[in-house]
């Protein structure tokens, strides 16, 4: 049962959200400031949030939901309110919504978030037989224990801690398994390179560049076989071997590259 894992202490303030009027809202209540807790209950709607008495402690909160379209924003400001480590226990008849409210409590910054996997009715949850009995779905979530924004000092004068392992010249006389750089090379690597087998990429790049200058360009005539290739590249087939040379005289021998 829901409230055999609360501790209240005595004088403690209790705050529930309801996003509507409901007997049920009263029954919880009046059960709480009843001789079994002893403690301090505020009622508050979900769309008034705002105006919660934020110089109270709330040390638990429980938010009780009735209707399909309401809306979870305000559980970031609930955060806000309740002091750290306060306990929040959403019960909603809303069945269909459980993943939303769970998604929507952690994105407000709640943690430890713990819910039932099947609705229950609210008398096995609160084990009390005059209460309004409804089917509903039970989630219970904690504030972390610091407030937002909080900050916590870093000492950057701290004296390094004593237990921090370092390496003397006593540990370097020692027998350790330390890897033996001769151990590592490989004949291959041990062997001196020939100086006439070494080149550079530039100068491998120098000659290949040498030598192609030096190969004289392979020349072929070629033969027109419509007779108009002369006129220039407006009378030329899209086959033309002259396709992209200027025009010349009817007969002239004109010399093609071979790459052409």
């Amino acid at each position: 049962m829901f409230f055999k894992c609360l501790k209240f202490q005595s004088d403690c303030h209790i705050l529930i959200i309801s996003d509507q009027s409901d007997e049920f809202v009263d029954q919880l209540k009046e059960l709480l400031t009843s001789n079994l807790f002893r403690v301090t209950v505020d009622v508050q709607y979900l769309a008034d949030v705002d105006n919660v008495d934020k110089s109270k402690e709330y040390t638990s909160c429980f938010v009780l939901l009735f209707n399909q379209s309401t809306q979870t924003d305000g559980f970031s400001k609930l955060l806000k309110i309740l002091s750290p480590g306060a306990r929040l226990q959403l019960i909603s008849t809303v069945l269909s919504r459980l993943d939303d409210f769970k998604s929507s409590l952690k994105l407000s910054g709640f943690v430890d978030l713990k819910a039932d996997d099947t609705p229950c009715s609210t008398r096995s949850l609160i084990n009390k037989d005059s209460i309004k009995n409804l089917d509903v779905i039970h989630v219970v979530a904690e504030k972390p224990m610091y407030e937002v924004g909080d900050r916590v000092p870093i000492n950057l004068n701290a004296q390094p801690s004593s237990e921090i392992w370092m390496l003397s010249a006593a540990d370097m006389m020692d027998d350790h398994d330390l890897l033996d750089s001769d151990d590592i090379l490989t004949e291959e690597d041990l062997l001196k390179p020939d100086p006439n087998t070494l080149k550079g990429l530039a100068e491998e790049l120098e000659e290949e560049q040498q030598s192609s200058e030096q190969q004289p360009q392979q020349q072929q005539s070629s033969k027109s076989a419509c007779g108009n290739c002369y006129l220039g590249d407006a009378f030329r087939c899209a086959a033309c071997p002259y396709l992209g040379m200027p025009a010349f005289k009817p007969g002239e021998v004109v010399q093609l590259p071979s790459q052409q």
